[in-house]
């Protein structure tokens, strides 16, 4: 078990009330009727201020070693020292990019949501939640380096990237959702962007449980660059094909 078993059952009680008061809540608004959907802009607004709220506390994490009254600066800053904030320096650009990285596909999803109702209200909350706590399992695995802070941090990022998969999922249902203009081009490439992304963080969470050792947590970014390089040119390629098919159907012409 990832989390211990006291942690579990303190959650239990809050889970279960929250269930009750959603299964009475829809008991008693049957047959009200529903909300239409707004526009995303405060959704969007308020998502990128948390976002970039997150990245400004890891950032204040980052001190230099506190020059003590009779000391000099050769003592204070020692290797010891030096390493210190090194580790925290790392922990800082990691948790940077991850919070990067998934505002990416939270922007490119919000590029064909243009309509907000509660249910995605209520899923986004929970996305920045997690963004939030990043920080945790980032400094975690980091500065400890066992096989229980690894699987800590990759099930922290698959949570978080399922909570985007399941934003799109939902909007793009009927075109719930989306823009009246977004083609299903736009709409392809999204869903692959959030569904490789969620995939590579899920391959690492479950290989951090089947190896005995703890797994890098620069190993996402290395698998991500690489995957991205393919799509990139398999898409490529495929346009070139289609390019060549349509100057060879111009020529039969």
């Amino acid at each position: 078990m990832v989390f211990d078993a006291s942690i579990t059952v303190s959650f239990l009680p809050v889970i279960m009330f929250l269930v009750i008061w959603e299964g009475v809540r829809r008991f008693l608004l049957r047959r009200t009727p529903s909300l239409k959907p707004t526009d995303t802009r405060r959704l969007v607004i308020f998502s990128d201020c948390v976002m970039a709220i997150a990245i400004t506390l890891v950032a204040a994490q980052l001190e230099l070693p506190e020059l003590k009254f009779g000391k000099s600066t050769v003592e204070v800053i020692t290797g010891s020292a030096v390493g210190h904030l090194s580790s925290i320096l790392l922990i800082y650009l990691v948790a940077f990019l991850n919070i990067g990285i998934h505002w990416m596909s939270h922007y490119h999803m919000f590029r064909s949501i243009k309509r907000s109702n509660a249910v995605l209200a209520v899923l986004n909350f929970a996305f920045l939640l997690c963004i939030t706590l990043l920080f945790l399992p980032t400094s975690a695995s980091i500065q400890y380096d066992t096989v229980f802070a690894s699987r800590f941090y990759y099930i922290a990022q698959t949570i978080t990237a399922s909570l985007l998969v399941l934003m799109w999922i939902y909007a793009i249902q009927k075109h719930r959702l989306l823009d009246e203009s977004a083609d299903s081009a736009r709409i392809r490439r999204t869903t692959g962007r959030l569904v490789r992304n969620l995939l590579i963080f899920a391959a690492l969470a479950v290989l951090a449980f089947v190896v005995s050792t703890p797994i890098d947590i620069l190993a996402y970014f290395y698998v991500y660059l690489l995957v991205e390089f393919v799509a990139f040119a398999i898409r490529r390629i495929q346009r070139r094909l289609e390019r060549r098919k349509l100057s060879v159907a111009g020529k039969g012409k």
